[in-house]
């Protein structure tokens, strides 16, 4: 049997939410606030480690970044309440033979250091699926091995880092409850995301959810945006070398602001699922420094039996059959267009949405990513 750490990090709106629910729940003991956490269904919560543990692992998850919680675990297991590196004390106390982080910011020379120091420990697993630079690489190199979600992100870590890296995709378990009942779906589309301008991968998304929120009233658009990113939005426009006039600078500025005051607060876990199963089309886009398929929100919104309308990219047949089980869009006029056309054939709005939920179930479950781990972990282990 091995022992099976997976340390992970939330965002940190989600971390706000998590510490005020934790508050209102403070007689609990460690072990229950934690499943309480997970109950509220955010990201990944335990997944991987629930189906690892029916291949006889012994799983722990560790919640690095919700303050509250480690002071919980501290109080109850850690002897020594002034030792400053909780995560290396938890690998210690959990025996981990395997560590699997989930983010890269979570690990440092230092840490993996006095990690690597601990006889239990055999296997260092740093999962990684968003932009690489120099800074990043230098930080995934100290991994003894790497995981990453799409094809691009695999071709540029073995690019820039000489590590073993493996691709699994992300993943989604189907929802317990029957949403197949279009009636009960009263969202004819949602959207659901961030505007990252700054680090400029979502500068087209600007356009496209102005033409959502202009085009559809029935609709759900909850943006990860605030007052603050406007204005460091404006700022970094001025101040980039963009290749635009300042007409269009302008005309951005002003669908922002128009975003601003017309979409929704962003919403997580439960929350966001909850609008999911009511909705009919799920618009779905990947951020713009990437040629390559399989960002979360395709599995999740597939999983929760909506039809998924999403950006024209390499790899996405392996995950999904264009025109059956997803619908492609090629620009935003595509994008409003195929809406429109679905809205009025629902017969086969509900074709498409069953049959990307088939296929989620049978090849995107959380139990097809953990055979997959499962295979890699025993790969490595047995080569080391």
């Amino acid at each position: 049997m091995f022992r099976f750490t997976r340390i992970s990090s939330v965002y940190p709106e989600v971390a706000n939410i998590i510490e005020n629910e934790i508050r209102q729940n403070n007689n609990l003991n460690y072990k229950k606030t934690l499943n309480k956490v997970f109950s509220y269904g955010f990201g990944e919560k335990n997944n991987l480690s629930k189906e690892l543990s029916k291949k006889n692992y012994k799983c722990e998850e560790i919640i690095s970044n919700i303050n509250s919680l480690q002071k919980k675990w501290t109080k109850e297991f850690l002897k020594n309440k002034n030792d400053e590196n909780i995560l290396l004390e938890q690998i210690k106390f959990y025996k981990s033979n395997i560590i699997y982080f989930n983010n890269y910011s979570l690990i440092d020379k230092k840490l993996l250091s006095e990690i690597r120091k601990l006889k239990h420990v055999k296997l260092i697993i740093v999962f990684h699926c968003s932009p690489i630079d120099t800074r990043i690489a230098k930080k995934l190199k100290l991994a003894d091995i790497l995981v990453t979600c799409t094809d691009g992100y695999k071709k540029q870590i073995n690019k820039m880092i000489k590590k073993k890296c493996y691709k699994i995709c992300h993943a989604s378990n189907a929802l317990n409850k029957n949403y197949e009942n279009f009636k009960n779906r009263n969202i004819d589309i949602a959207f659901i995301g961030s505007l990252y301008v700054k680090s400029g991968l979502h500068i087209n998304r600007i356009n496209l959810i102005f033409n959502l929120l202009k085009s559809f009233k029935n609709s759900y658009i909850a943006i990860n945006f605030s007052l603050k990113n406007v204005y460091q939005i404006i700022c970094f426009f001025f101040n980039t070398k963009l290749k635009l006039s300042i007409i269009e600078k302008l005309n951005l500025i002003y669908k922002i602001f128009y975003i601003y005051n017309n979409c929704k607060k962003p919403i997580y876990g439960k929350k966001m699922i909850n609008i999911l199963s009511k909705s009919k089309i799920l618009i779905n886009t990947h951020i713009e420094d990437t040629k390559y398929a399989g960002n979360m929100r395709l599995f999740e919104g597939t999983a929760a039996g909506c039809m998924v309308i999403t950006d024209n990219k390499l790899g996405l047949k392996k995950l999904f059959i264009p025109k059956k089980e997803v619908v492609i869009y090629n620009n935003v006029n595509d994008l409003l267009k195929k809406i429109n056309q679905f809205l009025k054939n629902v017969p086969k709005l509900i074709s498409v949405a069953n049959k990307g939920k088939r296929k989620t179930i049978l090849h995107h479950s959380y139990r097809n990513r953990a055979k997959e781990f499962h295979k890699i972990i025993h790969k490595n282990l047995k080569y080391k």
